[in-house]
């Protein structure tokens, strides 16, 4: 459901234990106010018990990104944060971050490519697994995609479905991606995306 901050999405969901009892309420929480200042801010003061923040349109590098990785640490998160891409106009655009609460257990993945990390594509999308939810824990995952108003959106984004949808067959569920689709379910459905993951 949508919260007062107006880029994020935010899920809640309780998962019983053996004989009912409580195992662990997930919070999940995606965000995009397409930048880092807005999405520091959220993490500081919106989160709440969110213990999972999947943000998109982050817009750093260099300095400026390990500047946000640290302050992410020293305030009780694990930070998973791809390097934004600098186009010809040399603007910083995409990016895209997990943020977990540092109590909770995380793992690099290795990917089909036989790659260890957690970046499935530079700037646009990334997957880590958490110790979190279910047995054996979730994929977690962070997606941008470019905006529909782009005069070949699945020309421009095809790839990138297809890169994530491999890396998502390739793990299996289960899994919860948060992202800015720039996209309907009914368009999902037209480009294939549905019929490509597990």
């Amino acid at each position: 459901h949508q919260t007062q901050w107006p880029g994020s999405w935010r899920g809640h969901t309780i998962v019983r234990g053996k004989r009912g009892a409580r195992r662990q309420a997930l919070g999940f929480v995606t965000f995009n106010e397409s930048c880092w200042i807005t999405c520091q801010a959220f993490l500081r003061e919106g989160a709440g018990d969110a213990k999972i923040v999947a943000a998109q349109e982050l817009r750093l590098d260099g300095e400026q990104l390990a500047r946000a990785r640290h302050w992410s640490i020293s305030n009780g998160w694990t930070p998973y944060i791809t390097p934004c891409r600098r186009p010809s106009t040399g603007l910083p655009g995409a990016g895209v971050g997990i943020f977990i609460r540092a109590n909770v257990q995380t793992t690099l993945l290795t990917g089909p490519s036989g790659r260890t990390g957690f970046e499935v594509l530079r700037s646009w999308s990334c997957l880590i697994h958490a110790d979190i939810g279910l047995p054996g824990g979730l994929l977690i995952g962070s997606v941008y995609m470019e905006s529909c108003n782009s005069t070949d959106y699945v020309g421009t984004s095809l790839m990138r479905y297809y890169q994530l949808a491999e890396h998502l067959r390739y793990y299996g569920p289960p899994f919860i991606i948060g992202g800015d689709w720039n996209q309907t379910p009914a368009g999902f459905d037209a480009n294939g995306f549905a019929d490509m993951i597990p």
